[in-house]
């Protein structure tokens, strides 16, 4: 297996970290129960994105399943509607997050190093993003609005 390290690896992985920090912080505000559920979540959001392909695309078709496609469309739209701030985070998480897994994929990484390379930076960065929030920066708890 040959590994090509490129500039654009590096890039995707720093929007990433960036993301994942914002979000961390943000939920430094919060109860810990928050961030604690936001970190279990970006775990199961990576996971699902690298493996859950197959799943997620049989789920999305047309048909009996359309009421799974519908649920999350009305999801996506209620949160976009009463939390437009929460909605763009959760929007550059999950471009920032194809970005990396498409550049770590491209670069000759395999899906599981990939996998592990950024379940590491996520909750590192998210765990780091929290720590500044809570102890030197807090951030408004009020940014949902």
């Amino acid at each position: 297996m040959k590994v090509d390290v490129r500039p654009t690896l590096w890039v995707s992985l720093l929007t990433a970290s960036w993301a994942y920090g914002l979000l961390g912080w943000q939920l430094s505000a919060h109860h810990i129960y928050w961030s604690i559920g936001a970190l279990v979540g970006v775990y199961l959001f990576t996971i699902a994105l690298m493996w859950g392909g197959g799943i997620l695309g049989r789920m999305m078709r047309i048909g009996p399943r359309g009421v799974i496609t519908m649920l999350i469309f009305s999801l996506s739209l209620t949160l976009a509607a009463s939390a437009p701030t929460a909605f763009a985070e959760v929007l550059i998480l999950m471009a920032t997050q194809l970005f990396a897994r498409l550049e770590f994929q491209t670069a000759g990484f395999s899906r599981g190093v990939t996998l592990g390379i950024l379940l590491a930076v996520s909750s590192t960065t998210f765990s780091g993003g929290w720590l500044i929030g809570y102890h030197l920066f807090p951030s408004n708890p009020l940014w949902l609005s």
